[in-house]
């Protein structure tokens, strides 16, 4: 096949890509979606100069970012830039991804592979903007080692680190399994001893940021806080299981042609990470499929349609993978509407200076971007003023009134998604469809 049809099929897969990530706008605008978009509006709006939030929010769990500061100047319109952002990031991806391999037909089914992916399309559709980036510069670490351009690990590794926590801990743990194997292989046992003792004397001065880490997400109460938000288990098994089966096929051929073994490297570390069930273990189910991704591109590039069962299999999964990517366009639904946005806005505006509670951390985000000069609590968030178990009495109608009454005046309450008592509903002033107004004579 010429050159110029494949740059034709190339423009045709990326156009796919694009596709996935932007039909869910022919229902409600992509910020509707995506819950940490809200967030990142507030950063992208509020990076007027540089501290730490925006110098290095990403690298301390955060969502400031240098860019922010960049763009912020150049007067560029937030919501804009930053769908803009993830696009362009989402389509580099798919760049990389292509130019893994020089087989031009891999190049093609990953572009494919990822346009269809579920959890790929959830970290644009979620608006996981640090974890793209991460992805981006993960994939283009794979690319320098498997091209053997290891110099250029000395720029990507550390902007893993300054950009996204759990692909730093990913990418340490792939290439320090991948260089330790390859010391091993070639007998270079002093050197082995050096790296070790290396990173051995690493943790213990990281071992502080480790704590923190470990603190923050192994102690927390809220169980989608150490595991992650992504999908439902019984979801996540019928989106991955294709790709499973693909996957399986693509690693055979691609231990039977020696590739570089950092790909299964990357599979089955974040495998064994995923069943032991590890902090965050739902959101490195996106470094697995990545890596299946992969595997079943390399697969389906290098298989002999004519013969024996392994033709029939990837067609079988195939068809699923389109089925799945279509079901999940077809159910997608927007988290908040559209209105819901200009009420937030609109509100905000009408009481300046007003403290406004979230009841769940659901609504947050959208306060958090949306509002202009008011202060802000939810449950954990913000300027809350409770503890976890506080809120789940709160939730079981015990001491309402009492606890809303920790907050400043005047109080404007968001969604009453919740168990309200009858003598707590006496103090709350519908003012618009999801505000309620506090004013009660007992409160203080």
């Amino acid at each position: 096949m010429s050159t110029k049809i494949y740059r034709l099929f190339l423009v045709g897969a990326l156009a796919l890509l694009a596709a996935t990530r932007f039909l869910p706008a022919l229902k409600a605008p992509l910020s509707t979606f995506g819950y940490d978009f809200g967030f990142y509006l507030y950063a992208i709006s509020h990076a007027n100069r540089l501290n730490s939030f925006t110098l290095y929010g990403f690298a301390l769990g955060g969502y400031g970012n240098p860019l922010f500061f960049i763009f912020y100047h150049l007067h560029l319109p937030p919501e804009a830039t930053l769908h803009v952002l993830m696009a362009l990031l989402t389509l580099a991806c798919g760049l990389v991804l292509y130019r893994l391999f020089d087989n031009k037909q891999y190049g093609l089914w990953a572009i494919i592979l990822f346009a269809l992916s579920i959890p790929q399309a959830l970290i644009y559709h979620m608006f996981l903007l640090k974890n793209m980036i991460g992805l981006l510069l993960l994939l283009i670490t794979l690319l320098v080692v498997m091209k053997k351009h290891y110099w250029w690990l000395l720029l990507t590794m550390p902007l893993i680190l300054f950009f996204h926590r759990t692909t730093t801990i990913i990418s340490l743990l792939v290439i320090g399994l991948w260089a330790g194997f390859a010391l091993i292989k070639n007998k270079n046992y002093k050197l082995l001893m050096v790296t070790g003792l290396c990173l051995i004397a690493a943790i213990i001065v990281a071992y502080p940021w480790l704590q923190t880490i470990a603190q923050t997400f192994l102690a927390h109460p809220n169980g989608f806080v150490k595991e992650g938000i992504l999908l439902p288990p019984n979801q996540l098994l019928m989106t991955m299981l294709p790709y499973l089966l693909l996957g399986a096929v693509g690693a055979y051929s691609y231990l039977q042609n020696k590739q570089h073994s950092i790909i299964l490297i990357l599979f089955f570390s974040t495998s064994l990470w995923i069943a032991l069930g590890l902090p965050f273990y739902n959101r490195v189910v996106l470094y697995a499929d990545l890596s299946l991704i992969i595997l079943a591109a390399y697969g389906l590039a290098n298989m002999s349609w004519k013969k024996s069962i392994l033709p029939a299999v990837s067609i079988i999964a195939l068809g699923l993978i389109c089925y799945n990517a279509v079901m999940y366009q077809i159910d997608k639904t927007p988290l908040i509407e559209a209105t819901g946005l200009q009420e937030i806005q609109d509100t905000s505006k009408a009481h300046p200076k007003a403290m406004i509670l979230a009841l769940d951390a659901s609504s947050a985000p959208w306060l958090l971007g949306y509002t202009e000069g008011v202060r802000l609590a939810a449950p954990g968030l913000f300027e809350d003023r409770h503890s976890f178990t506080d809120w789940e009495k709160f939730w079981n109608g015990e001491n309402q009134i009492e606890f809303l009454s920790s907050y400043p005046k005047p109080l404007l309450i968001y969604g009453k998604n919740t168990r309200i008592e009858e003598e707590t509903n006496k103090c709350l002033k519908h003012i618009s469809q999801n505000f309620y107004s506090f004013e009660c004579p007992e409160s203080k």
